[in-house]
């Protein structure tokens, strides 16, 4: 009763003219995959967050045959939060196979892999933290057709040095990317990245000279 009080509720916001971009829901269990998906109007890009795992493939399934879109978390604020490079390329051939678009969400403050406070609180623990460049770049290497290994190398890269980044194209390593396959990528896979921070990630690609 909970689920539809709130279902109807986001009804009434749209009939009263408030522009609802999306929904997200966090479950991994397929019925309710299922039926959430018939609640959510037509039109409106529905995301579910499901583990980073192998045994998320009923949830992914599900997701497929409803048409939605999977939500992917990549970090938080213990270590723990903070998925595994194999884990994370795990679930991106899993949606790659599957043509399922996704969003990446949390730890994503930085461009490339690297050591960095898990917070903004001077007394924060401190780890290794995914970069928005890599998920990026490993993102588009598996929706073309590239081999797992590759791209959890791509994950793991933390040498700024590895990436060209011009107007017309990002390249890494040895692969290279136009402007119209990662436009591709944007609108069919990897749809979109979240961080805590606007002004974060814009200075520090400036600070790179990508910006």
């Amino acid at each position: 009763s909970d689920l539809t009080s709130s279902w109807d509720s986001l009804l009434r916001l749209l009939e009263d003219g408030f522009t609802i971009e999306m929904v997200e829901i966090k479950t991994d269990q397929p019925a309710d995959i299922e039926r959430i998906s018939k609640l959510v109007p037509q039109g409106i890009p529905a995301y579910f967050e499901v583990p980073l795992s192998p045994q998320s493939s009923e949830a992914l399934e599900a997701v497929s045959g409803a048409g939605a879109r999977v939500k992917v978390r990549m970090g938080g604020v213990v270590p723990e939060a903070f998925p595994s490079p194999d884990a994370v390329t795990g679930m991106l051939q899993a949606l790659a196979r599957r043509h399922l678009p996704f969003k990446a969400t949390a730890g994503l403050h930085h461009a490339i892999r690297s050591l960095h406070l898990f917070t903004y609180d001077p007394d924060s623990s401190c780890g290794v933290m995914h970069g928005f460049f890599n998920l990026c770049c490993a993102a588009a290497l598996l929706h073309s057709g590239g081999e797992a290994e590759e791209a959890r190398r791509a994950l793991e890269e933390q040498n700024g040095e590895a990436w060209r980044v011009t107007p017309d194209a990002i390249g890494w390593r040895s692969l290279r990317w136009t402007a119209d396959q990662l436009r591709a990528v944007r609108e069919q896979f990897l749809i979109s990245f979240g961080s805590c921070s606007f002004d974060e990630p814009i200075r520090e690609l400036e600070g790179l000279g990508w910006l």
